[in-house]
C-alpha cells in the first residue's frame, strides 16, 4: 500500500489552491490509495504531460 505525503517547499511550490491540476492530482492520489493503480497512473501521466515541471506528480508517478 502507498503511504506518501506531498511536501510544499518554502516558496509555496506545488499547485495553487483550486486549480484543475490540483483536482487531478488529488483524484490520482485517491485512486492509488484505494488501490486503483492503473487509473491513478493514467491520471498522473496525463497531468505530467500537461505540467511537466510538476514534481509532486512525477514523484507519485515514480511510486506507482
Amino acid at each position: 500500500m502507498f503511504a506518501l505525503t506531498s511536501s510544499v517547499g518554502a516558496d509555496g511550490g506545488g499547485f495553487s489552491s483550486g486549480t484543475n491540476q490540483d483536482d487531478q492530482y488529488s483524484s490520482a492520489v485517491e485512486a492509488i490509495e484505494s488501490e486503483n493503480y492503473a487509473r491513478g497512473v493514467r491520471m498522473l501521466r496525463k497531468l505530467v504531460n500537461k505540467k511537466p515541471n510538476n514534481a509532486d506528480a512525477w514523484n507519485y508517478l515514480g511510486y506507482g
